[in-house]
């Protein structure tokens, strides 16, 4: 599921396959991205970021390596990073993932990950809705 070519007018151009856009308006949801990795090369380095992100997994698959832990995510899945935690993640080579991401900030995004079920120890979802 790519995203249509009259959708990429919204986006800041970046690289082909990866787009994202500023939200805005005051909002915990800081920026909304789409990235496809069957052409862009994956990062493989661990990194502590200061912001939440919420990844929706729409096709594919990959790795989520978080306080010590390796989690599988697959398509029809979500994962949760919380700020000031070591963490990578990568596609899968043979299935690369596709995703859109969602950049969070403050208390808000705490709350509403901690209602989703998200935690250290369970960073990943199911997204029933797919």
């Amino acid at each position: 599921m790519a995203l249509g070519d009259e959708n990429m007018g919204k986006f800041i151009t970046q690289p082909k396959f990866v787009r994202h856009f500023p939200v805005v308006a005051e909002s915990f949801i800081s920026h909304v991205g789409y990235n496809d990795f069957s052409e862009v090369k994956p990062a493989y380095a661990f990194r502590v970021q200061t912001f939440y992100t919420l990844h929706i997994v729409l096709s594919g698959s990959g790795i989520l390596e978080m306080d010590g832990k390796t989690h599988r995510v697959n398509a029809e899945e979500m994962f949760f990073i919380p700020p000031g935690v070591a963490m990578r993640y990568f596609p899968d080579r043979d299935a690369p993932w596709e995703y859109v991401w969602f950049t969070l900030k403050g208390d808000t995004a705490q709350r509403y990950g901690e209602l989703l079920g998200f935690s250290l120890a369970a960073p990943v979802r199911s997204c029933r809705y797919f």
